[in-house]
């Protein structure tokens, strides 16, 4: 099974994708433009020297106790659903 989830902040979008690998393990994958991507792991691409994000940022093994508190949901949602000049990358990543 799969959820796929809006999420972002003004100026940035973000797509959350939760993936049920078994009754008691999730992947949830975060999917990110703009300002987002400062926070995913980044590599040096070999032939032209340039930093290449690595999106999705993939959480593997999450328990599903974590994912039925509401808090984490709220977190991950909050800048997309209350929007405010002062929303972004780091309310939903730090």
């Amino acid at each position: 099974s799969v959820l796929v989830v809006p999420g972002g902040w003004k100026g940035g979008l973000t797509v959350y994708v939760l993936h049920c690998l078994s009754y008691d393990s999730y992947t949830l994958a975060v999917c990110s433009t703009g300002d987002g991507l400062l926070y995913h792991p980044v590599r040096i691409d070999p032939a032209s020297g340039d930093t290449q994000h690595n999106s999705p940022l993939l959480l593997r093994d999450v328990p599903p106790h974590r994912l039925r508190d509401s808090s984490i949901w709220c977190m991950l949602l909050r800048a997309a659903l209350f929007p405010k000049e002062n929303a972004s990358a780091a309310l939903v990543y730090e």
